[in-house]
């Protein structure tokens, strides 16, 4: 079971991952706007725009090892 904390980060990294997608230059208040929460909710989960880049590229490579995983 997730908690609420983790719904929210979840929710962050797929929206930041669509956004930032569409456009790299992006704002963190246009991820929290896609996120549909407030910046300050984003930033206490993420301080630093470099942090949440950072957590998109540990997300996508543990997915990445997952599928590498099933497919031996």
């Amino acid at each position: 079971m997730t908690t609420r904390a983790e719904d929210t980060r979840g929710r962050i990294l797929l929206a930041a991952a669509r956004v930032l997608a569409a456009r790299e230059a992006a704002s963190m208040a246009d991820i929290a706007a896609a996120a549909q929460i407030t910046r300050g909710t984003l930033y206490r989960h993420f301080p630093a725009r470099e942090s949440l880049i950072q957590a998109l590229d540990a997300t996508a490579n543990e997915e990445a090892g997952r599928h590498l995983a099933e497919a031996n």
